[in-house]
């Protein structure tokens, strides 16, 4: 295992803003979705999303393959 030093692991992190979508971030969602919107001087800016499952399963048959597949009973 890689050893992390915890001081630079952390101004990694005080680099990244994440911000709630004003529309799409639902508290009962059980799907969190991040998407990447800039990069400029050093930080990282992401929107991120809360939506359900069966919304996206209903709307992309990528997401509702990906659903079925994660919760397929592994024999």
């Amino acid at each position: 295992m890689e050893n992390v030093d915890p001081a630079a692991a952390q101004a990694r992190l005080d680099n990244i803003i994440q911000e709630k979508h004003p529309e799409l971030y639902f508290a009962i969602g059980d799907v969190v979705l991040q998407a990447k919107l800039s990069s400029d001087a050093g930080l990282q800016k992401f929107q991120m999303y809360c939506v359900h499952k069966a919304i996206l399963s209903f709307h992309s048959v990528i997401f509702a393959n990906l659903f079925a597949d994660a919760s397929a009973v592994l024999v």
